[in-house]
């Protein structure tokens, strides 16, 4: 069988008929391309929405550039979001290094 072989209906009388047939039309796979890509922005705001939780800002900048504005302006960059983040995990880190330096 050639790879570029389409995949095609069994049975039937008449097996020539059958052979021009494809099981699967341009249609359904139009649709399951529509679905997957809906898929993948559900699943983009979903990241985005549960990285905000937390405090990883490269990852939400990461997510940000793979929505690409294709959300709304809820989803974009939060760049007052990310500052905040990271000085606060650069506190955080003085605040270890300071301890660790009185041991």
């Amino acid at each position: 069988m050639e790879p570029d072989d389409e995949i095609y209906a069994n049975g039937g009388a008449d097996v020539s008929t059958n052979r021009d047939r494809p099981i699967i039309g341009s249609e359904q796979l139009d649709i399951e391309a529509i679905i997957i890509r809906a898929m993948k922005m559900e699943a983009l705001r979903m990241a985005y929405e549960e990285i905000k939780k937390g405090e990883n800002t490269q990852l939400f900048r990461d997510v940000v550039q793979r929505i690409d504005g294709r959300l709304g302006s809820d989803y974009g960059m939060d760049s007052a979001w990310c500052e905040m983040v990271d000085r606060r995990a650069d506190h955080r880190k003085e605040k270890l290094e300071n301890e660790l330096k009185c041991l």
